[in-house]
């Protein structure tokens, strides 16, 4: 599991693969890229 955590302590992302492990990355700097700075 992956969470991304903002700098409040708010979890924007949730992603829960355990056969797609590559889509994690993916999904994370999709996120990151997101969420204001």
């Amino acid at each position: 599991v992956t969470y991304i955590i903002d700098k409040e302590g708010i979890i924007r992302h949730i992603f829960d693969s355990m056969l797609n492990f590559e889509a994690h990355v993916e999904e994370a700097l999709k996120t990151l890229k997101a969420i204001p700075a």
